[in-house]
Parts: C-alpha cells; sequence; structure tokens
C-alpha cells in the first residue's frame, strides 16, 4: 500500500502546488461572485419623528426585522456582518397621501451597503399597524386585602383620579387604576401607606403597555375591628340580682364595633337593669350598654321569662370500658391508659322537658388525662410499686341540663 502511494509522488506534489497556485489566483485576481444570507436583521422605522407628531404610536410594539441574501465580490462581502447592516424604511399608508394612519401601515425596507453588493429580501414589504396615542384620566379605587379587610372605616386617596397615557386599545381597557391595601398588622388603628396603582381591566386584571403620569399613590385607612360577643340581661329583683339564666333575649350576641385595644378585652356585654317586676309577658325591651368608643350596629333587645318546662330526672350506669381518654400525663397516654379497677358510673341527669328526650348516648364520659394534677385529689402507689393516678370523670352532651352527677367521681388510671 505504502510503496502505491509513493509511486509518481513528484507528480501528485507538483499537482498539489498547481492547485493551491490556480485557488490563489482565483480569490486574488478573479475575486468570485458570491451570496450570503442574514436572518433576523434588526429594522429602523426613518420616519418616527413624523409618526409622533401625527400622535400614533407602533402597536403592537414587536422588534421589527427582516431577512436578507446579499450577493457579490467575494472580498467584499468578507468585510459585512449582521451587525454593519442598516436595514431601514418609512411607515406610509397605501392611500394617495401615503401618510402613517391608525391601523396597517406597509414599511418599503432599503438597506445601505457597500458599492457593487446586490440585496434581495424574502419579504421587501413588512406590515406595521399603528394605534392613536391617547391620555385619559382614570379613577383610582381602593381594593381592600387581608383577614380584617371588613374593619377598614374609612379610606383617603390623595387623588381621585390620575392620567394615563397608550395606545387607544389598550386605554380603553383601562376601568381602574387599582391601589391594593393589605391589612397586615391587628394591632394598627390607623395606616398611611404608599401603594403602587395598577391599570385594571373591567375583569380585574391588569392591563399592559400604559403609562401612568403617577405610579405611586399616598393612601391612610382608619380601621377599627369587629367582634361578636354575648349579651347577658341585667335583671334585679328589689336590691338583688336575678338569675340571667332564667330569662331569653330575642338576640343573644351582637356584633361590636372599635379599636384592637379595647376590643380584645371584652367577652360580654350587659343590658341597661330592668327590674323583673316589669317583665311582662311580652317581655320588655332593654337598652345594650356598650364601653366607652365602642359601637354596635343593635342598639335594643327583648327579655323575656323562660318558659319553664317540667323537671326531667334520668340515670345512666356505664362500664369502665365505655370511657374515653383524652390528652396525656407522663407515661401515660390516652391510647394506653385504662381505668385500674372494673367499677360502674351511675350518672344521673336533671333537664327541663322542654329539651326533648335524652338518652345514655347522648352523653359521654371521658378523662382528660392532662387536666389531673388540679383536680385530683390525691396520689397513690399500689402494692406493686407502679405508678397510680387519680383522675376526674368529665361529661360532654349537646344538651343544656340543668346538672349532672356522677359517682364515683375519681378513678385510678394506669
Amino acid at each position: 500500500m505504502i510503496n502505491k502511494l509513493r509511486e509518481n509522488l513528484k507528480i501528485k506534489i507538483v499537482s498539489l502546488i498547481a492547485a493551491i497556485v490556480i485557488w490563489l489566483y482565483v480569490i486574488v485576481e478573479v475575486d468570485p461572485v458570491e451570496k450570503i444570507k442574514f436572518e433576523d436583521v434588526p429594522v429602523t422605522i426613518s420616519n418616527m419623528s413624523e409618526i409622533n407628531e401625527l400622535g400614533l404610536i407602533v402597536y403592537p410594539e414587536n422588534e421589527l426585522k427582516a431577512d436578507v441574501v446579499l450577493s457579490g465580490e467575494m472580498s467584499k462581502l468578507k468585510k459585512i456582518t449582521k451587525e454593519n447592516i442598516l436595514i431601514y424604511g418609512e411607515v406610509s399608508s397605501s392611500g394617495s397621501s401615503n401618510k402613517p394612519v391608525e391601523g396597517q401601515n406597509e414599511i418599503k425596507l432599503r438597506i445601505n451597503t457597500p458599492e457593487n453588493i446586490n440585496t434581495s429580501f424574502k419579504s421587501s414589504i413588512l406590515i406595521v399597524k399603528l394605534e392613536k396615542k391617547i391620555t385619559e384620566s382614570k379613577p383610582v379605587k381602593t381594593i381592600i386585602e387581608g383577614a380584617d379587610k371588613s374593619s377598614v372605616l374609612t379610606t383617603k386617596l390623595e387623588k381621585e383620579k390620575v392620567s394615563i397615557t397608550g395606545p387607544r386599545s389598550q386605554v380603553d381597557k383601562v376601568e381602574y387604576l387599582a391601589a391594593h391595601f393589605k391589612i397586615d398588622n391587628k394591632k394598627i388603628d390607623k395606616f398611611d401607606q404608599t401603594i403602587e396603582l395598577i391599570p385594571t381591566d373591567a375583569n380585574g386584571e391588569s392591563v399592559s403597555d400604559v403609562k401612568l403620569t403617577q405610579r405611586y399613590i399616598n393612601l391612610e385607612a382608619n380601621v377599627e375591628y369587629k367582634k361578636r360577643v354575648k349579651v347577658i340581661p341585667n335583671i334585679v329583683d328589689g336590691d338583688e340580682e336575678a338569675d340571667a339564666n332564667n330569662f331569653d333575649l330575642n338576640v343573644g350576641e351582637i356584633e361590636i364595633v372599635g379599636k384592637k385595644e379595647l376590643i380584645d378585652s371584652i367577652e360580654f356585654v350587659k343590658t341597661s337593669k330592668v327590674n323583673i317586676a316589669d317583665i311582662g309577658e311580652n317581655g320588655v325591651e332593654a337598652t345594650i350598654v356598650l364601653p366607652q368608643n365602642i359601637t354596635s350596629e343593635t342598639k335594643k333587645v327583648t327579655i323575656k321569662r323562660k318558659e319553664v318546662g317540667i323537671l326531667i330526672s334520668k340515670s345512666f350506669t356505664y362500664q369502665a370500658s365505655e370511657v374515653k381518654f383524652e390528652g396525656s400525663y407522663g407515661d401515660i397516654s390516652a391510647d394506653t391508659a385504662t381505668i385500674a379497677d372494673d367499677v360502674d358510673f351511675k350518672v344521673n341527669i336533671e333537664y327541663d322537658s322542654k329539651i326533648g328526650n335524652i338518652n345514655k348516648s347522648d352523653i359521654i364520659l371521658y378523662i382528660n388525662l392532662s387536666q389531673n394534677s388540679s383536680l385530683s385529689p390525691n396520689t397513690a402507689l399500689n402494692q406493686s410499686s407502679s405508678k397510680v393516678e387519680l383522675f376526674r370523670i368529665n361529661t360532654k352532651t349537646k344538651f343544656d341540663v340543668n346538672s349532672i352527677k356522677i359517682s364515683p367521681e375519681y378513678v385510678s388510671v394506669k
């Protein structure tokens, strides 16, 4: 194989050198014609000042680009790059005046190239849309956000309207400028903030491509907080206070409004004093007494005597296995706790017949293991030296009964 390559070696070398010389001659002396394609070359609008004077604006503002093919002598093409190609054109309409108009317009592309360089565009005309550039005043709307948004009483804006400028189609979309105000500190009763304005359409979506003469606005807000509290009738029998549980109100709870520091400490409000002798068959109207600087839309309530039914007594027996556990104490948990002794529990209840019928299933016995330290009368150790605690038996029921008594009241748990 090597021997074959060596055959006529001198002739081969001479041929190679001749080919190189001919190629150099063609490049240097003949300078052949070549073609180069440039894609996505930026296009410059040359009559932008005229467009602005006519109150028009290019919209949408997509970057104008064009593809061009250059042909010419290779030596000249080598010096041309995409960056030094200038493609430009005037925006004009198809009308007799050729002036730019609102709507579709044309750009007839031109290009600056060295002498003897031919050009051809993929498309020599670009379509561009112009819109009227308008300015309008739009109302500013406060959008209150946050968990306590209903607590804002008053808001004051620096301005009620702000001017916006942009393409007619975008300006027309804007219904208002939204100032989003969020209550993020429950201890503050007055806010003074600088808030960004967001151009917003009728669906609450932001609108782009418009400019505001004022992007931020100052907003002041006064805040009062709301809370529902129980109303307790203030009934007197001569010089003594009567039991409020013997009376009904047409409104058991009301919503109060006030500053955070005041409203937090209020759990209930009372009515004005009412003499028990003044409460007739149809009841009596009483004014709700509110603390200073606290308000409520509910001003008065009607107090009536409770209708007294027949007092019913019932007894139920529960086995130790029917008692449920909650919480934990030391190494005793609700999952592992058991009542140490096999004991039955007798539950005696008294309730008003107006409640209806109460069954054993309506009353649940349970032990809260977390409360033994304050409720247990003593602590004992059994014979095996394992720790045994005494816990109170508690009850749960959805009914408002007069009394519940349990025997035994305390049991050992292990």
